[in-house]
């Protein structure tokens, strides 16, 4: 029988990757270099910047709402500067990093990452104390708020792990909902919503059907997804061709302008259409 430590996990992010383009998925995840190591993957201060204002909301919520705006800023200040130091000390060289157009490469776009998330903490804070405080997070079996989960499951005959940002009763609707929250610019879609309504539905006994994204430039959530567009069946389906293709090592380059332009592998990439 496969153990945990053997068994080999997909997850939603890699779903994602895969439909993309197969090659940066091996090349991000399986291919090593000439000295048995990863293939090096560019940084951005925007990963350091999504990270920080997850942990800043996820401090938060676990205070019962109870902190300060002001302790959540420094919460998200620390957690900035230990993942950018992080990011700086793998690739020291920032002309190496990514920027924001070419009126922001990397040594500007630091600081200016950091301002940008401590709006979005602010955002988050002012929306959930002020705009909308009667919408609460679904409590854990061990009493503690439902922010930043993690789970595994089983699609037909492929696992699938990940974290769930948050479960929330929406006082409009009167309805559970499942909620992921995003720092960049486009939400997700029904998919990643539908995966994580899985492990909720099963282990709360509850039957979820819908979801959305709260997007911190806005300050507000998306339109509602429905999620039966995605059941079971459909996901299973959909995570059965990422497993078979990666097994079968059927790793198709998708190269397009698109594709290439903010791909942290297209460095290492010989069909690279944009670097």
């Amino acid at each position: 029988m496969e153990t945990d430590t053997e068994r080999q996990y997909r997850s939603v992010s890699q779903l994602k990757e895969w439909r993309q383009c197969h090659y940066r998925w091996y090349l991000a995840r399986e291919k090593l270099d000439e000295n048995g190591q990863r293939i090096w993957q560019r940084p951005a201060a925007w990963l350091a910047q999504g990270l920080a204002v997850h942990e800043a909301v996820e401090w938060f919520e676990k205070s019962n709402r109870e902190g300060s705006l002001e302790d959540m800023k420094q919460v998200y200040s620390e957690a900035y500067d230990k993942h950018i130091n992080r990011l700086a000390e793998e690739t020291p060289n920032f002309e190496s990093w990514f920027g924001s157009g070419w009126r922001y490469p990397a040594v500007k776009d630091i600081p200016r990452r950091y301002d940008k998330g401590l709006r979005q903490v602010e955002r988050y804070y002012k929306y959930v104390t002020e705009v909308r405080p009667q919408d609460t997070l679904l409590r854990q079996t061990n009493g503690e708020p439902f922010v930043e989960v993690q789970f595994q499951i089983q699609l037909g005959d492929v696992w699938v792990r990940g974290v769930i940002d948050q479960v929330y009763w929406d006082d409009q609707a009167l309805d559970w909902r499942i909620r992921d929250i995003k720092t960049g610019k486009a939400p997700g879609d029904e998919i990643q919503l539908a995966v994580y309504a899985i492990p909720v539905n099963r282990d709360y006994g509850m039957d979820i059907t819908t979801g959305d994204y709260w997007m911190a430039e806005s300050g507000k959530p998306t339109i509602v997804y429905d999620l039966t567009k995605w059941p079971r069946s459909r996901l299973e389906d959909a995570f059965g061709e990422l497993d078979e293709g990666i097994r079968s090592e059927r790793f198709d380059p998708n190269p397009s302008r698109e594709n290439c332009m903010f791909c942290p592998v297209a460095a290492a990439c010989e069909y690279a259409a944009y670097s």
